[in-house]
């Protein structure tokens, strides 16, 4: 499950860890902004849920010897008995958990000693963000979210005071608006398009990042294991790519013509299907 894919992603690229990122492994919103915050601390993202911390979670905490967790999200995302069993184990705890996903997002932002220049991703889809994601954290970005009608009052200050901001997806008319000035922006109605082109259009043109040599699959429908696997893409130099019951065309084509030399998926086979697999293999 979620839980235990997010578990072998740590022990994948994790001897050990000071510290622990603690999302909510049912819903999203307080934990698409993590990654970056993850890669800086060096530290794995581990699911739980909302009201009870996973006996595998646990023991990879305790696997890792980590000492210090980092809560996403309020207790309604996740709640104070959560904390307490963290709490118990020893561990040093800091909870950043806002209003709403938009301040979450936020004050994610405001961990960081330097002033970041964000990606802006529309904050009721999970795909944007988590595609951004490995980039975003190499590239010493935030990710800080959006809506596609307005930029909620909670990020104006992070988005009034930044120079550079790259928008993927629906929100960057608003953002404009803003900005009083023209924002780098990819926008496909097509997330699978916008993976292959945040890659091509982003990446490929930012100081410091190169191609990458490996490309990490994760299912569109659902968000944990991409999730999970964002701090690891960024590690590997590894793109996400999406897919759903096949391999999107975009896709394939974009793993051919740029060499990919490893793909790895994320999750079993209830998330990427063996037909899926076989098509990747087969590319």
């Amino acid at each position: 499950d979620r839980y235990e894919t997010a578990v072998e992603i740590s022990k994948e690229s994790k001897e050990s860890a000071q510290s622990a990122v603690i999302a909510r492994g049912d819903d999203f919103p307080d934990a698409i902004s993590g990654v970056p915050l993850a890669y800086e601390y060096n530290a794995p993202i581990l699911l739980t849920r909302s009201d009870q911390l996973m006996e595998v979670t646990v023991e990879e905490i305790e696997r890792l010897e980590a000492e210090h967790a980092i809560i996403l999200g309020g207790t309604a995302a996740i709640t104070e008995s959560v904390e307490q069993e963290l709490a118990n184990m020893g561990l040093e705890l800091d909870r950043i958990g806002g209003e709403n996903r938009y301040h979450t997002s936020r004050l994610i932002d405001e961990e960081f000693d330097d002033l970041r220049q964000p990606v802006v991703v529309e904050g009721t889809d999970f795909r944007d963000a988590l595609i951004a994601s490995p980039y975003a954290a190499q590239a010493n970005r935030s990710i800080i979210l959006s809506r596609t009608n307005e930029v909620p009052e909670e990020v104006l200050p992070v988005l009034q005071g930044t120079e550079n901001p790259v928008v993927l997806g629906e929100a960057v008319g608003p953002v404009e608006e803003v900005l009083e000035f023209e924002a780098k922006s990819i926008n496909n109605p097509h997330h699978y398009t916008n993976s292959v082109e945040f890659v091509e259009e982003f990446v490929q043109t930012q100081e410091g990042l190169s191609t990458p040599e490996k490309a990490f699959i994760a299912t569109g429908e659902e968000f944990p294991d991409a999730l999970a696997g964002g701090v690891m893409a960024a590690e590997e130099n590894a793109c996400i790519l999406m897919v759903d019951d096949r391999v999107p065309p975009e896709v394939a084509d974009f793993i051919r013509l740029n060499n990919i030399n490893e793909i790895r998926i994320l999750g079993g086979t209830e998330a990427v299907s063996e037909q899926v697999e076989i098509g990747l293999s087969g590319n």
